[in-house]
């Protein structure tokens, strides 16, 4: 699979590019108030994953033995790829 590319943006207008390396694995999952599922990675962050169609096709996420079945899967870890490219002053907007 070729990379994924991430731009983000500096508050100064400046972008940044990284590649989106950082596997992590997920230990568990909650329901955010939104009722939305989160899952927390085993770097201590967490990534909402979705069930959205026609955009985001995730139907494993509305059953609990959907969830359970992708603890231990990984997944790319926006955060992680921040931290390791050093970029402190991010506005997500």
């Amino acid at each position: 699979m070729p990379p994924v590319y991430a731009q983000l943006k500096f508050k100064k207008s400046h972008t940044f590019q990284a590649i989106t390396t950082m596997k992590r694995r997920i230990t568990g999952f909650y329901e955010d108030v939104e009722g939305y599922f989160v899952a927390m990675l085993e770097c201590g962050h967490e990534q909402h994953v979705r069930h959205k169609p026609p955009l985001v096709e995730r139907p494993w996420v509305l059953t609990q033995e959907g969830r359970d079945s992708r603890i231990g899967a990984t997944v790319d870890c926006s955060q992680c790829d921040i931290e390791l490219a050093g970029v402190t002053d991010i506005d997500m907007d």
